[in-house]
């Protein structure tokens, strides 16, 4: 899981999980959510900003690849 790696390694930078969850705003159960189902794509600009400031090579596309997959198209039922 891309996604869990890219949450571990940010925090070991930071010092811990809980550290990171400061930075981010949120609560620490929620990055242990994010390591199964994927970062959100609202919080993508955090984590890119706070990898910077850590000197942790992180980028959009290693992201995007570990978000959750959204579908926006809805399937129609054959009557």
């Amino acid at each position: 899981m891309m996604h869990a790696r890219i949450i571990d390694d940010l925090a070991d930078r930071i010092g811990s999980q809980q550290k990171l969850a400061d930075k981010l705003g949120v609560d620490d159960s929620r990055l242990s959510k994010w390591k199964l189902v994927g970062i959100p794509s609202r919080h993508w600009p955090a984590f890119l900003r706070i990898a910077k400031q850590k000197r942790m090579r992180l980028t959009l596309d290693q992201i995007e690849a570990a978000s959750p997959l959204r579908t926006t198209s809805k399937t129609s039922r054959a009557a």
